[in-house]
């Protein structure tokens, strides 16, 4: 028997208000870390854990966030539920990206890429076919239309593919706002100033979204989703091994494919396995709260990680009390009435309040302040009494004042 010192969470806190109601006495035996549940045969039997000490009679009443299932209430009697948790995973957060050559086309999305090159490829050829056919152009004027330009594309087809390459750098360049050769003919010099305009646009906008995706990094896309943590690669365990139904939902593909990858941990291998950046942790998530399942973590390993969006299965947390327990009956009656009367929510606000330690930055600049404030004012005031006793030692190195007298006048 293991009493502990201090006693907190909600879920004690309903225990400790129906133990108080019920006039009863208890004491806490807390299970081994590695096996806080228990393991569950395919026989129903249950080996270690909270299960075990309800079934062997040595433990009344069993709660450390047990979620409920088709196994736990086959062997035990459930409260009523008074939270429901939704079942998640924590992911290694998303890095930035720095150092790496798709900040250069990051500005500009795909489709803006395609239509760019599909410019430049029109305008290269066009510019070649003008550049190609202008000495065969000019003079011409009497030959029939059909004829003429049948010279002109043969006259550049002979010319490719150096004219295109050609044709194709001065279009770069003008898009890079760089002088370009002299454009021989009209038909030409149109065309060119017609590139001028849309590429300066371009360039403008692409320099534009270049500075701002430096000066604010992204970051590599988040994982939110079985699938997503499926096709980066990652696994997942813990330090005991629980059904794995209560985690997924086994009737989907992603989720059986992903029951695939659990693996029993280690004891203290955890934080290790976290900063390899390919290992996901299961989690349940109350409301704002977001609690790691199996072994705790530091909170430096925790501050790496955050939450995926998905909820790969909701689980409902009771109290159990082994078979026709007499507490069964009175305890879920108080649950009841505190569920109904709001109490149990009231815990859970008082939950989420600001403590002291979150508050600390703030209580500390304020102590600084009147420190300051402080420190100032002792200033001012030694200052003053310097001040008034320099007056008074200047008052009487000098004496009394002297009175003249004078004569009356006659």
């Amino acid at each position: 028997m293991a009493a502990t010192g201090a006693l907190g969470g909600v879920e004690m806190l309903i225990w400790l208000e129906a133990a108080r109601r019920l006039r009863c006495t208890f004491s806490v035996r807390e299970p081994d870390v590695d096996n806080r549940y228990g393991n569950f045969s395919g026989n129903g039997s249950v080996s270690g854990g909270i299960f075990q000490f309800l079934m062997d009679g040595t433990a009344d009443v069993g709660f450390a966030s047990v979620w409920l299932s088709t196994m736990t209430m086959n062997v035990t009697d459930p409260a009523p539920v008074w939270a429901q948790v939704c079942v998640t995973f924590l992911v290694p957060r998303p890095r930035p990206l720095v150092g790496q050559l798709s900040a250069l086309w990051r500005p500009l999305q795909p489709a803006v890429w395609d239509a760019v090159a599909v410019c430049l490829l029109l305008h290269a050829a066009a510019a070649a076919l003008l550049d190609g056919s202008v000495v065969s152009w000019r003079g011409d004027e009497r030959r029939p239309r059909r004829e003429t330009c049948r010279r002109l594309v043969d006259a550049a087809v002979r010319r490719s593919p150096w004219a295109l390459a050609a044709a194709l750098l001065g279009s770069v360049a003008a898009l890079l706002g760089q002088p370009t050769p002299h454009a021989r003919g009209a038909a030409r010099r149109a065309l060119t100033a017609a590139w001028r305009l849309p590429a300066l646009l371009l360039s403008t906008a692409f320099c534009s979204a270049l500075v701002g995706s430096l000066a604010a990094p992204a970051y590599e896309a988040p994982l939110d989703s079985v699938a997503d943590m499926l096709r980066h690669g990652l696994s997942w365990g813990n330090v005991y091994r629980q059904p794995l139904n209560i985690f997924l939902d086994l009737q989907k593909p992603a989720h059986a494919q992903w029951a695939s990858r659990w693996r029993q941990e280690r004891r203290g291998a955890r934080a290790r396995l976290v900063e390899t950046g390919r290992y996901a942790v299961p989690a349940g998530a109350l409301g704002a709260f977001v609690f790691v399942e199996g072994e705790s973590v530091e909170a430096a390993t925790v501050a790496g990680l955050r939450r995926i969006h998905e909820c790969t299965c909701t689980a409902y947390v009771a109290h159990v009390f082994p078979r026709d327990s007499p507490l069964f009956a009175p305890f879920s009656s108080l649950v009841l009435r505190m569920l109904s009367s709001g109490l149990v929510e009231l815990w859970q606000s008082r939950a989420t309040a600001h403590t002291l330690l979150g508050l600390q930055s703030a209580f500390l600049l304020a102590a600084a302040g009147l420190s300051a404030a402080g420190a100032v004012f002792a200033a001012e005031l030694l200052l003053a009494a310097w001040r008034r006793r320099r007056r008074q030692a200047e008052g009487r190195g000098q004496g009394p004042p002297s009175r003249r007298t004078t004569a009356p006048r006659q």
